[in-house]
């Protein structure tokens, strides 16, 4: 194991970068209607660009990226809709799977292993990732400003975390994916802050507060809102089986986000599902092998 922090203590232009795009995705819950979010999200990109994280030519996809989502913000042709959600969802799924040239994520910690029986992971403060929802949650995406909104919202996540956690234990138990592995590791901090924003509320804002959402609209249905579950869930599957090529945790990932947007869809809330995707990853990383034992993967 290799511990590097050194990239964002020796250059703090790397640092104030991450920072201030976690800072714009703070700010939608705070001045979102005066688009401090944009400010903070513009000045995140300048420090990216100076500091080497991101080149120009990675501006591009980025820019076709905001302007999909500003003329989703109104009614059109349902062709022509169809084609920007189809640019949307094209260009989200390359930063997602860190397909899209010109972005350099920075490397924290290499070969890490959760325990001796655990596959080694490397964990990076990817730039990449969370652009794959910044425009949708800016936009689009109704979020909590009351208290009542916070404690509902807050009860429905409770109940459906138990349910998940319980559910996806089992089958990870059996298929022989994890073994009971408490654990408190010196990296846990960092963990926590990479799993929220850059693991959990970019994956969610995407797949539930924007793919789901579309599909949806197309079959006003309930029919359509079961499907939209699914269909999402099916492309979920995607990004993640570029890290671990295993079937029995390609269909673990598929149940677990059958649990995020069903409670999104019960909700209407993507705090719910960036909340309960958090919590599972979270009770998976303090308790159990992370992310699979080595003897699973490519099973």
């Amino acid at each position: 194991m290799v511990y590097l922090l050194e990239p964002l203590v020796e250059a703090p232009l790397k640092g104030a970068a991450f920072l201030l795009l976690i800072l714009a995705f703070v700010a939608m819950w705070v001045k979102r209607h005066l688009g401090f979010w944009f400010i903070l999200f513009v000045a995140s990109f300048v420090a990216a660009y100076y500091s080497g994280i991101v080149e120009l030519r990675a501006a591009i996809p980025v820019a076709l990226l905001l302007v999909a989502h500003l003329f989703l913000l109104r009614e059109w042709h349902s062709l022509f809709r169809l084609f920007l959600v189809m640019v949307v969802t094209l260009i989200s799924l390359a930063l997602l799977t860190h397909f899209i040239q010109g972005f350099h994520n920075v490397l924290l910690l290499s070969l890490w292993k959760s325990s001796p029986d655990a596959i080694a992971m490397n964990f990076y403060m990817n730039y990449d990732k969370p652009l794959a929802a910044i425009f949708v949650l800016g936009f689009s995406l109704p979020l909590i400003h009351t208290k009542r909104e916070l404690l509902r919202t807050l009860a429905f996540t409770a109940g459906a975390a138990v349910l998940a956690v319980t559910t996806l234990l089992f089958f990870a138990y059996y298929f022989e994916l994890v073994v009971f592995d408490p654990k408190f590791p010196v990296i846990t901090p960092l963990f926590l802050l990479l799993q929220l924003f850059f693991v959990a509320l970019p994956e969610e804002v995407f797949f539930r507060g924007f793919l789901q959402r579309e599909i949806a609209k197309d079959i006003p249905t309930k029919l359509g809102a079961f499907l939209s579950i699914v269909v999402t869930s099916l492309i979920f599957i995607m990004p993640h089986a570029f890290v671990i090529q295993n079937l029995a945790y390609l269909l673990l990932t598929f149940v677990a986000s059958l649990f995020y947007g069903t409670l999104f869809q019960i909700t209407g809330r993507i705090e719910s599902s960036i909340l309960l995707h958090f919590i599972v990853n979270t009770v998976h990383f303090f308790f159990f092998t992370y992310p699979i034992l080595h003897t699973r993967v490519g099973a």
